[in-house]
């Protein structure tokens, strides 16, 4: 009889303390949850500025090729903005070229000759969509979810969580989802939602392209002077056609 209450004791004390501890388990967060906390923070930050490099990968049976693409990110709501990249592909030194909103008009400038004035802040982000291999669009898109193109990390399907990741320090949710015909994953941070690395993976054909990328030094609601979103390029502008 003495087993037996001793053994009733020792259940109870296992139940007694052992629910409450199953209960404060965490659950672990899924891919759509992290992804809307992503969106959340970009959408709701004053302002946003980040240095990053677009690496592009080719690889098809007849070679392949590796191309190299710094770029900046500034951004000050509601609508102030600039992107500024250097292309190394007319020359080994490179060539910046940019586009910006001052908050009543948008411009684009390529080094050293071409200054243009533009309609709008949305047709001067997709007219250099292509030129910047879609860099300029990741964040924008993020950062102005109104934008009448839309965030594609909003468009989503199959996304799932890959597990979590240190990418240069930063303990990572890495997120893996599809995009059309291209599988995507992100790198996202796990106590600031901050997007460090996007690598995506397309194939045509015979050919495959990975587009990989990475943003450093994001700050995010600090003070940006307004002569950023006012640059005033070396030539006259040009008149529009």
């Amino acid at each position: 009889m003495k087993t037996t209450s001793r053994s009733l004791v020792l259940l109870v004390a296992v139940f007694a303390f052992g629910l409450p501890v199953l209960a404060q388990t965490p659950r672990k967060p899924n891919a759509t949850s992290i992804l809307n906390n992503m969106f959340r923070v970009y959408s709701r930050s004053t302002s946003y500025q980040d240095e990053g490099i677009l690496v592009t990968t080719r690889d098809e049976p007849t070679g392949g090729t590796i191309e190299k693409m710094p770029f900046k990110t500034f951004f000050k709501r509601p609508n102030l903005f600039r992107f500024e990249w250097t292309d190394y592909g007319a020359t080994k030194l490179g060539r910046t070229k940019m586009i910006w909103f001052d908050g009543k008009q948008a411009f684009t400038y390529w080094e050293p000759d071409y200054y243009e004035k533009e309609e709008s802040l949305n047709l001067a982000i997709a007219g250099v969509s292509g030129v910047s291999d879609e860099a300029v669009n990741t964040v924008s898109d993020l950062l102005m979810p109104d934008r009448t193109t839309g965030s594609n990390l909003k468009k989503l399907l199959n996304v799932s969580v890959l597990g979590e990741e240190i990418f240069e320090g930063v303990r990572c949710y890495r997120i893996k989802g599809k995009e059309g015909n291209s599988s995507l994953e992100l790198w996202i941070g796990k106590t600031d939602f901050l997007l460090r690395k996007l690598r995506k993976e397309s194939k045509y054909e015979n050919q495959l392209r990975i587009h990989e990328e990475t943003r450093r030094k994001i700050l995010l609601d600090r003070s940006i002077g307004e002569v950023v979103f006012n640059y005033k390029p070396p030539i006259p502008l040009s008149p529009l056609p």
